[in-house]
């Protein structure tokens, strides 16, 4: 990722308190961006926040399971009240099935 593509841009990061999701949230915060973590998992959200803080960029936390629409809605609010847009969304939340 380039630095200058991503300082002091809005990014919501779903999907934040493990794998591929935390690693992007760690990268856009050593970029400069200022970046939304959720997930269902608050404890691993408040730890990674601190770390995004301690690289001088800012970590906002938003728990909750996003197959729930009020969930949806109270990370679009902050998204509002925060920011008012985001710049950039990483969709990494998901479910899966197994079966035919």
């Amino acid at each position: 990722m380039s630095a200058l593509a991503f300082a002091g841009k809005r990014v919501l990061v779903t999907g934040a308190s493990s794998g591929i999701g935390y690693h992007l949230a760690l990268e856009f915060a050593r970029c400069g961006a200022q970046v939304l973590l959720v997930a269902r998992r608050q404890e691993r959200l408040q730890k990674l926040a601190q770390r995004i803080q301690e690289l001088g960029s800012q970590g906002i936390v938003c728990p909750g399971d996003l197959t729930c629409s009020e969930v949806r809605e109270q990370v679009f609010e902050q998204v509002r009240k925060q920011w008012g847009a985001l710049d950039v969304l990483v969709n990494n939340a998901g479910t899966g099935a197994l079966g035919p």
